[in-house]
């Protein structure tokens, strides 16, 4: 018999049958370990942990996709609740991002030439990247509230936007446009101010270079690691 999985250091022991009838095949296929397992794949057991979590993701996010998005009382009449947090949540995210922009373009007349240097144009960039997103943000906000009062027919974009909001979601929009993240939508929205806020003390002061950036603010680091070198 022959070892199937000779590269796993014993952490994984299954021979091949030796030569016999269709039925023996068979009968051994049928006492194979019922649970698949990365081994036998040639990867290390841990690659199982990122498929294992990712499959947890998409389950739970199905089961908040699958809820009802009206409910009913005893009395047989609607109930709007869910809907209305949807709105509420609009009108929130909305109200913390309305004043959120950057002039970059008058920033960026202030400095002459010369003061422009690798560390300017990496923030600069900054700032046009959180530009970018806010304006989606709030380009798709107004459209969802005009559509929630009937002003405007809800498109499929729309009607994404506002499960996202019932469910405190990320749209997909904003996650193309903004940066890397797994947080719930209120969590993302704190993020989102505290990397706004290092943008602002940038504006302020465009020539000092801080004597600390938290690069986990950035839209991308490693752009600010090679302006800095």
């Amino acid at each position: 018999e022959k070892d199937l999985v000779p590269y796993a250091s014993g952490k994984l022991v299954w021979n091949a049958p030796g030569p016999g009838p269709h039925e023996k095949y068979v009968e051994h296929i049928d006492h194979m370990h019922q649970a698949e397992s990365p081994l036998f794949f040639g990867m290390h057991t841990n690659a199982e942990i990122g498929f294992r979590t990712a499959q947890c993701h998409r389950i739970f996010e199905t089961l908040l996709l699958l809820q009802p998005r009206t409910s009913s009382n005893g009395d047989g009449a609607k109930d709007s609740s869910i809907t209305h947090h949807g709105e509420e949540m609009c009108s929130e995210v909305l109200d913390e991002v309305r004043d959120m922009n950057f002039q970059t373009e008058e920033t960026s007349r202030q400095l002459t030439e010369e003061e422009k240097g690798p560390y300017q144009f990496v923030f600069l960039q900054e700032c046009d990247c959180m530009n970018g997103l806010v304006c989606e943000m709030i380009r798709g906000l107004n459209e969802l509230q005009m559509g929630f009062r009937g002003e405007l027919t809800m498109s499929e974009n729309m009607e994404q936007l506002a499960d996202a909001m019932q469910n405190e979601a990320l749209p997909t929009t904003w996650v193309k446009l903004g940066f890397p993240s797994t947080r719930p939508l209120r969590s993302w929205l704190v993020n989102l101010k505290d990397r706004a806020s290092q943008l602002e003390d940038w504006v302020a002061d465009p020539m000092s270079v801080p004597k600390v950036v938290d690069l986990s603010r950035l839209f991308s680091p490693q752009s600010f690691l090679t302006a800095i070198k």
